[in-house]
């Protein structure tokens, strides 16, 4: 084989040293990013609905018959849905939201709603 060749010997164990020293440089740069303090980052992201997520379990209101009723809990919207007081075109409201809205457009129902099993057969 010769020098001018890129399969060479030397070429290629240079290759192999630039990206061992490329893959510890950015290594380091991201462990050193991982400790960096961010100005902001301790405000609350707002979720896709539109409201501020936090670690405290988001409580709704639904509107059944012209009347609010909660709050409730995700795990208690699950049987609401069941009975069918839940539905797509049912009103709800969570604290961060501007105003009600439907069900249907709020990420953190359809979710409730993907995760809520179906009728049980001949039930």
């Amino acid at each position: 084989m010769d020098e001018s060749s890129f399969f060479s010997l030397d070429k290629l164990v240079e290759f192999g040293m630039g990206v061992a020293v490329a893959t510890q440089m950015a290594a380091s740069m991201n462990s050193s990013l991982a400790c960096m303090p961010v100005p902001g980052v301790q405000n609350q992201m707002r979720g896709a609905s539109g409201y501020a997520k936090h670690d405290a379990p988001q409580l709704y209101y639904v509107a059944v018959g012209g009347e609010a009723l909660g709050p409730f809990a995700p795990s208690e919207l699950s049987g609401l849905i069941e009975r069918k007081q839940l539905t797509s075109q049912t009103y709800v409201w969570a604290p961060g939201m501007t105003d009600w809205d439907l069900a249907q457009n709020v990420p953190d129902i359809l979710e409730i709603v993907a995760l809520t099993p179906p009728p049980v057969p001949g039930a």
